[in-house]
């Protein structure tokens, strides 16, 4: 009959720990690659009459081509949406006051001292 010994439970709960983590590693990598804007590709919107291209120059700026006015204002709406979601949820932290919580947790632990200046020069920008 195998002993129980407190190093094989430590020894498990480590392994079960570890694997927990990769497997939430692996889950948070897929879920924010999904979320990214999509800048090159084709992709298929409904609402749309005819076909519209989006073309982004080296700066990454969005030039809209379309055959009628409103493919080109959809195109725009849906280009200015999706470029703008990080900034909406970025000041809708801000004005819960968690912005330097959630750099906290995307950059790792800070110091006082940079998270302070962070907070600062956040409130100065959306003054």
């Amino acid at each position: 009959m195998p002993r129980f010994t407190w190093r094989r439970v430590v020894l498990g709960l480590a392994v079960v720990v570890a694997i927990v983590i990769v497997i939430g590693a692996v889950t948070a990598l897929t879920v924010l690659r999904r979320s990214y804007t999509t800048v090159d590709g084709d992709l298929r919107l409904i609402g749309l009459d005819d076909a519209a291209q989006v073309v982004r120059d080296s700066n990454g700026v969005p030039h809209i081509y379309a055959s009628n006015p409103h493919d080109l204002f959809f195109a725009q709406g849906y280009i200015a949406a999706t470029d703008r979601l990080f900034q909406e949820v970025n000041v809708e932290a801000e004005a819960k006051d968690a912005l330097p919580e959630r750099a906290q947790f995307l950059a790792g632990p800070i110091s006082s001292g940079v998270q302070t200046f962070a907070h600062t020069a956040v409130e100065r920008a959306l003054a």
